[in-house]
């Protein structure tokens, strides 16, 4: 009942691209399928990304190349969905700049054929928390002006070099800034601040904070702060 196509962008030797949370200095990718028809959802599945640039001014993304999968769920299952993908993704070597671009793809009904690539990046996804040998995780929290201070302490064997917590509220109207990760031993430790687009943070939904360990080598997808 579902399709799985894939966006992908080849770029030239040594150029970058963004994850969906892009670390300290990258842009932040907008993919909207608005404009399509016969759609009624559509899941994008980032592949396992890396950090990359200078320490000071580090980025999370991917090199040379991504494979980007949509799992695309139809209104009518019997019918093509005419799918149209409207993007702005930064695109950097040197220096970081938007790409925007628009692509059109007819997916017809009942295609059972699987694509290599597709299945390629599939297969390259986060670890889980449980192959990374994860055995705790603390979260607290603490208002800080009108926003809301977050500190996450996970007792976590080494993921590769160049560890970086990255954590992500999932939440309309919101964003999260980051420090730096420290590492001592098994403790692997970051702060944060969530912030309003609008107006104060009285709350935080734990279950609706992300984090993702993210290293020049592999990533963990942690889970949220409820765990």
């Amino acid at each position: 009942g579902t399709h799985i196509a894939a966006l992908e962008l080849i770029l030239e030797k040594g150029w970058k691209t963004y994850w969906r949370s892009p670390g300290e200095t990258g842009l932040p990718p907008h993919i909207s399928f608005s404009s399509s028809k016969n759609l009624k959802t559509v899941r994008i599945i980032w592949p396992s990304p890396v950090v990359f640039g200078p320490k000071e001014i580090w980025s999370v993304g991917y090199k040379d190349k991504l494979v980007l999968p949509l799992r695309i769920t139809p209104k009518d299952q019997a019918a093509p969905v005419a799918l149209t993908l409207d993007a702005m993704v930064g695109i950097c070597e040197n220096i970081c700049v938007p790409a925007e671009f628009t692509l059109s793809q007819e997916l017809q009904a009942g295609v059972k054929k699987r694509h290599p690539k597709i299945v390629a990046a599939l297969v390259n996804k986060p670890k889980s928390a449980r192959q990374a040998n994860l055995e705790n995780i603390d979260c607290s929290f603490s208002p800080s002006d009108d926003a809301m201070s977050v500190k996450i302490e996970l007792t976590l064997p080494h993921v590769g070099k160049r560890e970086v917590m990255m954590i992500e509220y999932e939440q309309p109207n919101h964003w999260v800034s980051l420090s730096s990760s420290l590492r001592s031993g098994d403790i692997l430790t970051a702060q944060a601040r969530v912030n309003r687009t609008s107006g104060p943070i009285v709350s935080i939904e734990r279950s609706k904070l992300r984090i993702t360990v993210v290293s020049s080598d592999a990533s963990v997808d942690i889970g949220n702060c409820s765990k």
